[in-house]
């Protein structure tokens, strides 16, 4: 019965998390995420710079509304083509971003790329996540889903203080490296998991 059968798997003799995979997994969702959290705090004076001082709300409006859009497939795509490859295409979304800002020349060109942005987080977690459930031992879950969530929490505390850094001392440009830096590290490590598809 389904009862047995959850007994059975949860009185099973406990089965490691740390995996290689499971560590290089967690390395790259720290680098992803302080990779697009790093610049946050510091758009709002980039934008009033351009001058798009009216435009502010939408430095986060843009980015959460592209990354809704894109979750209503993301997930389709991890189950149809695989979870590497959505992680992959959500880094290679933050990477080109950063960049991205170093060119943006107008109010209108910075919205657009805020927007594009926004794909990045409806990809990289979903893949990460998803990835996640295929390589840990079904009871152990929702202890291995804490450990996902507190390299999201360690990445986004961590790249805003490095990022404003980088700002007030070098200037942004050297803040939208870094941010695409830090996307091309967690890329890599993706490079290296193994599709569980």
């Amino acid at each position: 019965s389904e009862k047995a059968t959850f007994a059975a798997v949860n009185s099973s003799p406990k089965i490691s998390l740390f995996s290689r995979s499971f560590l290089l997994l967690y390395g790259g969702a720290v680098l992803f995420m302080a990779s697009f959290s790093m610049i946050l705090p510091e758009l709002p004076k980039y934008l009033s710079e351009l001058g798009g001082e009216k435009y502010i709300g939408f430095i986060v409006g843009l980015f959460t509304m592209s990354a809704l859009i894109s979750r209503f497939f993301s997930g389709r795509i991890s189950d149809n083509v695989g979870r590497v490859w959505v992680m992959i295409f959500g880094s290679v979304v933050t990477i080109t971003c950063g960049l991205g800002y170093l060119l943006v020349w107008s109010v209108p060109s910075f919205l657009i790329l805020r927007f594009i942005h926004g794909f990045s987080t409806g990809f990289r977690p979903v893949g990460s996540t998803t990835y996640l459930t295929d390589i840990v031992p079904p009871s152990r879950r929702g202890e291995a889903l804490g450990f996902l969530g507190i390299a999201g929490s360690t990445g986004m505390a961590l790249g805003p203080v490095f990022g404003s850094v980088l700002a007030v001392e070098f200037g942004y440009n050297s803040m939208f490296v870094a941010s695409a830096v830090l996307g091309v590290l967690s890329l890599l490590i993706t490079l290296k998991l193994p599709e569980t598809l």
